[in-house]
């Protein structure tokens, strides 16, 4: 199967490209670590694949619409 094809295919199946996808995925697991109470943002990010923090910043922020910082603090568990 051609590399054209395999993209076509992927994208039908799933509704985005395979970067994207993959970006959703990390970002999912990213989620669940933080609602988990992750003790650093940077472990989060290095946990998931991405080595810069920046990097794993913007692309959180730009699937979910707040920091991971932002996030963890929103929908952590509360302490009793």
């Amino acid at each position: 199967m051609s590399r054209r094809n395999l993209l076509r295919r992927f994208k039908e199946a799933t509704g985005h490209m395979p970067g994207v996808y993959q970006q959703m995925l990390r970002v999912a697991a990213a989620r669940k670590m933080l609602e988990d109470g992750a003790p650093s943002i940077e472990q989060v990010g290095l946990s998931v694949g991405y080595e810069d923090v920046g990097f794993f910043r913007r692309i959180f922020k730009r699937h979910c619409g707040v920091t991971p910082s932002a996030y963890r603090d929103r929908f952590r568990p509360m302490r009793g």
